[in-house]
C-alpha cells in the first residue's frame, strides 16, 4: 500500500513515543528482510503518481527490496519547487518529480548543493496547448498581441521557443495572469447549467418556471467566485441567458486572443467548445519533448561520479526505478490493469484514461535514449539546451546551468526490468 504524506515538501515531525516495556526483539528473517523506505515528492496533479501507485500496489517495489511513500503537493509554485531542493539537502526526502522546465527555474535560485536528474518518467504530448480565438491564424498574429498564463506554464514556454525560431523576441507578445482555478470553477457550473436547463426543457416545464430557474442558476453562477474578480464577466453572464459560462467568455472578459491551458481543464473547455470559435494553435505534441518530467536526487548521495562508485541510497533508487518502468511496461502491456490498480477511487479508469490522453510514459528503453550513458548524453541533452537558452532569455534563470552538473545516467543502466 502507497503512503500519501501532507502538503509540504517535508515529512512532518513524528509525536513522543510512549515509554515502552522491555521486550525480547525477534531476529531478522533472511528469507524475509525489512523493507527500505524511500521518499518522494509529487505534484498532486501529476501523472508520475499513477506508476508509482501501482508499482507499489502490485509490490514491484517490495521485489526491489523498497517501500516507497510520496507527498503530494498541490502547490507548484517556484518557491514550492525550490524549497523541494532544500528539503533534498536536508533528507527530508529522497526524490523529487519534477519537469525538466520546472527544475531548471527552481535550480537557477538554489546553488547551494549539487543535485541531479537520474530518470526520464512521461512526456508531454498534447496536455499542454496553446488554445486561441478563431482569428489567430498563424504565430505572427500573436504580435503586440495579449496571452493570457502563467509566465513558467509549459505552453508559454512552448510558445516563446516557437517565435525565437522565427526570429522574435519575448518582448513581441505580451503575457498577463489569469486565474484558471477560478474559471476552472465557473465553467463547471456553467457546463451544469446548461445540462439542468437542457433536462428541464426536455421535461416540458413551462417557459415561465424554466426562465425563472434559468435566471437563478445565472445568478448563482456569477456571484461567486466572480464576484472577487476584477473582470466584466458578470455583465456577460447576465446577458447569456440561454447557457451557461463557456471558454468565449474568458477570452472576452479578460481581453486576451490566446489562453495556456493543461489537461484536465484543457479536453474539458474544448469538449464543450465549437472548433470553429477556438482551437489549439500550439500543442506539446509540436515540441518533441521539451515538457519531459524526471526524478532528482541529491548528487552526494549517489557516490562518487568521476570513476562510479554506488552510494548510501543507489540501491534504494535503483530499486525506485526498476519498479517504476516494470509499472510503465504494465501501462503499455496491460493498460486496462494498469488503470484500474492505478484507479484512486474518486476518479474512474476511464476518468483517468483521458487525464493521461495527453502524455506519454517513457518506457525503460525509451529513457535509456532520453538519458544517454554516462559516456554519452541522451536526447534530454538538447531538451536541456533548449530550456535554458530561452529561460536566460525571458529573466526565468539568472545563470547558464551545464547539462554534466546536473544529469547522472548512471542508475539507469542495466536495471532488471522485463
Amino acid at each position: 500500500m502507497i503512503l500519501i504524506g501532507g502538503l509540504a515538501g517535508c515529512r512532518p515531525a513524528p509525536p513522543p513515543e510512549p515509554e515502552l516495556p522491555e521486550v525480547t526483539l525477534k531476529p531478522v528473517d533472511p528469507t524475509n528482510p525489512p523493507l527500505t523506505p524511500v521518499h518522494c515528492a509529487i505534484a498532486t496533479d501529476s501523472p508520475t503518481l499513477l506508476p508509482i501507485m501501482v508499482a507499489s500496489e502490485l509490490g514491484y517495489f517490495a521485489d526491489a527490496g523498497i517501500e516507497v511513500t510520496v507527498t503530494q503537493l498541490d502547490d507548484n509554485s517556484l518557491d514550492a519547487q525550490t524549497q523541494l531542493l532544500n528539503a533534498l539537502k536536508r533528507d527530508d526526502i529522497d526524490c523529487i518529480a519534477q519537469t525538466v522546465d520546472a527544475y531548471l527555474r527552481a535550480k537557477a535560485g538554489q546553488v547551494a548543493f549539487e543535485t541531479s536528474i537520474v530518470a526520464s518518467v512521461y512526456t508531454s504530448t498534447g496536455a499542454d496547448a496553446l488554445v486561441v480565438t478563431s482569428d489567430i491564424t498563424s504565430l505572427n498574429d500573436l504580435l503586440d498581441q495579449s496571452i493570457g498564463g502563467d509566465r513558467h506554464h509549459p505552453a508559454i514556454i512552448m510558445t516563446y521557443y516557437a517565435l525565437r525560431e522565427l526570429g522574435y523576441s519575448p518582448g513581441d507578445i505580451r503575457v498577463q495572469p489569469i486565474d484558471l482555478e477560478k474559471w476552472e470553477k465557473v465553467l463547471e457550473e456553467g457546463a451544469e447549467q446548461t445540462e439542468q436547463i437542457k433536462e428541464a426543457e426536455q421535461a416540458g416545464e413551462t417557459e415561465q418556471a424554466g426562465e425563472t430557474e434559468q435566471a437563478e442558476q445565472t445568478e448563482a453562477a456569477i456571484q461567486n467566485p466572480l464576484e472577487e474578480t476584477d473582470s466584466n464577466i458578470g455583465e456577460l453572464l447576465e446577458e447569456e441567458q440561454e447557457k451557461g459560462p463557456e471558454l468565449a467568455d474568458i477570452f472576452t472578459a479578460e481581453n486576451v486572443v490566446a489562453i495556456a491551458l493543461s489537461e484536465p481543464l484543457l479536453s474539458a473547455v474544448m469538449a464543450e467548445t465549437e472548433a470553429t470559435d477556438h482551437y489549439p494553435l500550439l500543442t506539446s505534441t509540436d515540441f518533441n519533448e521539451l515538457i519531459t518530467e524526471v526524478l532528482i536526487v541529491e548528487t552526494e548521495t549517489l557516490g562518487k561520479t568521476d570513476e562510479f562508485q554506488w552510494g548510501d541510497k543507489s540501491r534504494q533508487y535503483r530499486g525506485l526505478l526498476q519498479g517504476l518502468y516494470r509499472a510503465i511496461a504494465l501501462s503499455q502491456t496491460d493498460p486496462q490493469t494498469f488503470l484500474a490498480v492505478g484507479t484512486d477511487g474518486e476518479r474512474s479508469p476511464q476518468d483517468m484514461a483521458q487525464a493521461l490522453a495527453g502524455i506519454t510514459y517513457t518506457t525503460y528503453p525509451v529513457a535509456q535514449e532520453i538519458m544517454g550513458t554516462p559516456e554519452k548524453s541522451g536526447r534530454l541533452f538538447q531538451i536541456f539546451a533548449d530550456l535554458n537558452t530561452v529561460h536566460l532569455e525571458l529573466g526565468l534563470q539568472q545563470q547558464l546551468l551545464f547539462y554534466d552538473d546536473h544529469v547522472n545516467a548512471h542508475l539507469i543502466q542495466d536495471l532488471p526490468v522485463p
